[in-house]
């Protein structure tokens, strides 16, 4: 039995969720080849690491797909090394995120891992790590002693308790304050151990640091910098775009990581001089790959064919982007077969109208939280192409929720995202 139109349309949602491509069958079934470039130079810094350059940064706009590219990475290099991938929103209150938190999460995610893969760590080395981490959190659990001797129980727990237990994440990170130099040597300890048992390399990947509010990042990385690179063991970290637009904080990262900065960039839908040019060509080679990320979600009977390129014109470039619009023309869709007989329901497809609907319910999400100083520096990032001021505050922030999406080929020039435009258009400030 052929499935109806409402069973068509529910699907499609249910493929096109904004959260990032993790698994391996998600990935087989839906991922496109993009950012090879970016993901053989991650590679090719984690095979050619040392002891004084296996810290690495990433960084790209939110929902360029960055995550997509670790997971892909992290399925690449398995079998040659011990890997670790992780996120640090999913483990930990985002308020929360620390520099003495990230580190014991790495200690804890690379004994969980050890577990999975069973690891022969040596049983008294094994039930040493255990206790400590017992010792400093403290978890009062009817069946301590036995989850300690299972590990992975254990691990479970702990993990639970650090992402809703403010009290004990205060404890250890009071106690590590005062002794930093237990906390980095019984990680590296960890490390040396599963690089004994496993004969392979530990990679751990930290995910997500980019989600989190460009204060804490600069708390954490300009801060703490060196604490965090303390690690003898390969240790790749995702931050944000706007917050490499502080020259101290990044001159800081490449100066003690030794490594330069890995950039994601995002898919140039225009070249710069044609950009927001009625009679403008995009660039297809680009759209091609935009195009081939819908159909991979089997969206082809289920948009218009005039409606399909718009779509994606209208994503600026940003995968997260185009999902996110694609779905709410489903979400729509779906609301218009309710006005429409069952024997009708075959004519609804996402179109012209459908689509123009689910903009001004997207863009209306952007207009409500900008001020008068915000639309000073769109207007002129529009005009310009650049703001006047890369590091105002203002600006980041702008940069961080991708009201303003940055481009890079021989130079780096900014756009706007064109729900943006759109709406600067609808206010006359353009």
């Amino acid at each position: 039995m052929n499935p109806t139109r409402r069973e068509q349309l529910r699907d499609l949602r249910q493929r096109l969720q904004v959260s990032p491509l993790l698994d391996r069958e998600s990935l087989a079934a839906y991922r496109v080849e993009y950012g090879e470039d970016v993901l053989a130079q991650l590679e090719e810094l984690i095979e050619d690491c040392s002891n004084t350059s296996n810290q690495f940064i990433f960084s790209g706009h939110t929902g360029c797909g960055k995550s997509t590219l670790l997971a892909e990475l992290k399925n690449r290099i398995e079998g040659r090394f011990f890997t670790v991938f992780f996120s640090i929103a999913e483990s930990l209150e985002r308020s929360s995120v620390n520099h003495i938190n990230i580190l014991f999460l790495i200690a804890v995610e690379m004994m969980r891992r050890a577990e999975e893969q069973k690891i022969a760590i040596a049983p008294k080395q094994k039930e040493l790590f255990y206790r400590w981490f017992d010792k400093h959190t403290q978890i009062e659990e009817e069946n301590t002693s036995a989850e300690l001797s299972a590990g992975f129980d254990f691990l479970k727990v702990l993990q639970g308790k650090i992402k809703s237990d403010a009290a004990i994440r205060d404890k250890f990170e009071t106690e590590f304050r005062k002794d930093f130099r237990s906390l980095r040597e019984t990680i590296n300890l960890i490390a040396t151990e599963i690089k004994l048992a496993s004969k392979l390399e530990v990679v751990v990947i930290i995910d997500d640091i980019d989600k989190l509010d460009l204060s804490t990042v600069r708390n954490i990385f300009k801060d703490n910098i060196k604490a965090l690179l303390q690690t003898e063991f390969a240790v790749l970290y995702t931050i944000p775009i706007a917050t490499l637009r502080d020259g101290e904080l990044r001159y800081s990262i490449e100066s003690e990581t030794e490594n330069r900065i890995v950039f994601m960039p995002v898919l140039k839908l225009y070249d710069r001089k044609s950009l927001y040019q009625k009679s403008a060509e995009p660039i297809e080679a680009n759209l091609k790959v935009l195009r081939e990320v819908l159909q991979k979600r089997d969206i082809d009977n289920l948009i218009e064919v005039e409606t399909l390129d718009q779509l994606i014109l209208l994503s600026g470039g940003v995968l997260r982007e185009l999902v996110r619009l694609t779905n709410e023309c489903s979400r729509l869709a779906l609301v218009k077969l309710r006005s429409l007989s069952e024997d009708r329901w075959f004519t609804v497809k996402i179109d012209a109208e459908i689509l123009q609907e689910a903009l001004n319910n997207l863009r209306n999400d952007y207009a409500i939280t900008y001020g008068t100083a915000d639309y000073e520096i769109l207007k002129t990032t529009y005009e310009k192409k650049e703001p006047v001021d890369p590091k105002q505050k203002e600006f980041l922030t702008l940069l961080h929720n991708v009201s303003v999406i940055e481009y890079r080929n021989a130079d780096t020039w900014y756009g706007l995202h064109p729900l943006v435009v759109d709406l600067l258009k609808l206010r006359k400030v353009i």
